[in-house]
């Protein structure tokens, strides 16, 4: 079997994370892979020592096609473009190929985008709304769900134990996400600090990402002197830590994975109720759901878990529980599964 994986991303978020976690978990089962990507897609750093991956280069859904690529038995495209350039491969590859879906935006409702959803072999959504978006949007699709996994994020010793210096008795309330209000809410996890502020004193907002709103919400936290913007880093868990409560207020999301690298780490979480978060979060049981937008409801949840030590040690043991249902093995198991559903008649008949 050989997969060849497409993800035209041109930066690394989450679902790019999930894309190399995928693909780690193939190369310790064997499986011969190859990722189209960009020439400059932080992924060829990332994945550049896996066993049995090979990289083939496309900058755009256009470039890219008409050589190589022939061991191909399948290919899993892993965002929108992807979708569309492997639509176009596989008019040329007569290959089947699969679609993971993973953001909660509807769909466009054009000839082109509608041909290559119905056409893919298989469409895998992440979480169960996303499921019933695409089953809205073309209900004769081939529809599987498979989370995203925990990203088994590394903590290094020494720089944990230089943050709870910086931080010492500070209680931390962390969030990490693309710095895109629209996206993830920020603005209201900065309103919810200065709700808090005006409350207690010892509280320490850490905001980890990059992205295009950071001057946006860099402007409007001035003045709030317990906010800290730590930028992208590759070790987030140095900082998954040392929080006391991780908040998630994103105004819609497909599933949440930094909520499950939270949980892994035993930190309590709590999240909006949107989009696939409720697939995760059990409200009052392994963390706490609030409306989206809601700047109080957040800095309320935050203030309840800050004067609630029980509660806090509930979320966590009941969120470590969660995470280790949502590990890389279990994803790439179900993925291997359905590739071989999918490719059962060749494989049968030792064709390759």
């Amino acid at each position: 079997m050989h997969i060849t994986h497409v993800n035209l991303a041109r930066g690394f978020a989450g679902g790019e994370r999930q894309t190399a976690l995928l693909i780690g978990r193939l190369s310790e089962l064997g499986v011969a892979q190859c990722l189209v990507c960009k020439k400059k897609s932080p992924l060829r750093a990332f994945l550049k020592n896996t066993p049995g991956l090979s990289f083939h280069k496309a900058n755009n859904m256009f470039s890219g096609h008409g050589f190589g690529l022939k061991k191909t038995d399948l290919f899993h495209a892993h965002e929108a473009k992807a979708a569309h350039w492997t639509f176009l491969e596989t008019g040329i590859r007569k290959k089947p190929y699969i679609i993971t879906r993973r953001v909660p935006n509807p769909l466009k409702r054009n000839r082109l985008t509608t041909t290559v959803y119905q056409r893919a072999d298989a469409v895998v959504a992440i979480s169960t709304k996303i499921e019933e978006i695409l089953a809205d949007y073309a209900p004769d699709l081939n529809l599987s769900v498979i989370p995203s996994a925990i990203g088994e994020l590394p903590s290094r010793t020494e720089q944990v134990s230089r943050l709870r210096s910086r931080y010492g008795d500070d209680f931390v309330v962390g969030h990490i996400g693309t710095l895109r209000d629209r996206a993830k809410g920020q603005i209201n996890l900065i309103e919810a600090a200065e709700i808090l502020n005006s409350k207690y004193s010892g509280f320490h907002f850490v905001f980890l990402g990059k992205g295009e709103d950071e001057r946006i919400l860099k402007s409007r936290s001035e003045g709030v002197k317990n906010i800290e913007f730590a930028g992208f880093t590759e070790y987030p868990g140095d900082y998954l830590s040392v929080m006391d409560v991780f908040a998630f207020p994103s105004p819609d999301e497909g599933l949440g994975s930094s909520i499950l690298d939270a949980m892994a780490y035993g930190v309590p979480v709590i999240a909006s109720d949107v989009g696939g978060i409720p697939d995760i979060v059990e409200h009052e049981q392994n963390g706490l759901l609030i409306p989206p937008r809601n700047s109080r409801a957040l800095a309320d949840a935050i203030s309840r878990l800050y004067e609630n030590p029980g509660l806090r040690k509930q979320f966590s043991d009941k969120g470590r529980e969660t995470a280790a249902a949502f590990s890389p093995e279990a994803m790439g198991e179900r993925y291997l599964e359905l590739y071989r559903q999918i490719l059962k008649p060749k494989l049968s008949s030792g064709k390759r």
